[in-house]
């Protein structure tokens, strides 16, 4: 095998700088998080029945952990916590999955600040990361998420960034996980909190010109194929204007609805929403009992049962053709 060069200083540097900001932001907010606990601020997590949970979560999600030791007076925080901090690969876990930790966790106003602090450290990691991605473009996301836990000395010809982040003693990290912001609910006065799975299929919309300029672009770059031969040709028989869609994998998001009192002169309430993958951080008081205004029931439908044949009901709501007219790239056309 043939000697590597190092990745310069510098590109280490940048993601060890940005994991070390990431850290001290979570310890810091660690630390808070855990003194409005002795105020009395209380927390909640929900533990899935195993039934509900994706079956590569099963084998892998640390809160199931036969060993989990939980040390402090707080286990609902310190496991919440556990969840906020996990962003290292499991040697079982599925590197294109992220693991869901639902709960939620009240806090005095001076907290939130600190919370901002860490999603704002994670913006910082994911610009380092991408700015690797940029120096070295031959790379994807799924060439980072799916190497880097290559065994020492085993390479292939696309191995810049993942070498920098085993030399940055990350080759474990699970970016995906680190990318994911904690969510907040700012405004004061919470009344209900409603969790579901709500299932979600990226699309990106684009023209037909569109999707030829991006094709094009790989030729150049010597990345032709015969489908994407076959695909140009398809394109350039059709309207131009013609609008289309790439689109992937239906995926399951944790989200919340939550419902806050309106200001007086409204005398009414008003819902919100926001995604609850991670614990959410909520403006809270220690009065209040959680028991009583999160539902965390929907969670715990079978995961067999939510991917089954009833998600027929929603098909009155897809815009996009239930077929792809280019599977090859996952392209789509307006549903009739």
């Amino acid at each position: 095998m043939e000697d590597k060069q190092p990745i310069p200083y510098q590109d280490v540097y940048s993601l060890k700088h940005q994991l070390e900001r990431l850290n001290s932001s979570l310890s810091a907010l660690y630390h808070a998080t855990f003194e409005d606990a002795v105020l009395g601020y209380s927390a909640l997590i929900h533990r899935m029945v195993p039934e509900a949970l994706h079956p590569d979560e099963r084998i892998c999600h640390p809160w199931y952990a036969d060993n989990l030791i939980l040390t402090s007076e707080y286990p609902q925080h310190e496991q919440a916590f556990l969840g906020i901090r996990d962003i290292w690969f499991d040697d079982r876990a599925n590197p294109k999955r992220t693991l869901d930790f639902p709960g939620l966790i009240l806090c005095r106003s001076t907290t939130l600040p600190l919370v901002d602090a860490v999603n704002a450290a994670k913006d910082e990691f994911k610009a380092a990361v991408l700015a690797l991605k940029a120096k070295y473009r031959q790379l994807t996301d799924s060439d980072i998420e799916e190497g880097l836990r290559l065994r020492e000395g085993e390479w292939s010809s696309l191995e810049n960034v993942k070498q920098a982040f085993n030399q940055a003693g990350m080759a474990r990290i699970c970016i995906k996980q680190v990318y994911r912001k904690i969510p907040v609910i700012r405004e004061p006065g919470l009344l209900r909190a409603k969790y579901y799975h709500n299932p979600k299929r990226p699309s990106r919309p684009r023209t037909v010109a569109e999707q030829l300029e991006k094709f094009q672009k790989r030729v150049k770059k010597g990345e032709t194929t015969q489908d994407m031969i076959d695909a140009i040709e398809v394109l350039k028989g059709m309207d131009p204007m013609q609008m289309i869609s790439e689109r992937q994998d239906s995926n399951e998001v944790v989200t919340v609805n939550f419902k806050l009192p309106e200001p007086a002169a409204n005398n009414g309430t008003k819902w919100d929403q926001v995604t609850g993958v991670l614990p959410i951080y909520c403006l809270g008081d220690p009065s209040w009992e959680l028991d009583n205004l999160v539902d965390f029931t929907s969670l715990d439908i079978p995961y067999e049962t939510r991917n089954s044949e009833k998600k027929g009901a929603r098909k009155a709501q897809v815009s996009w053709a239930e077929t792809s007219f280019l599977p090859a790239f996952r392209l789509y056309l307006p549903a009739q």
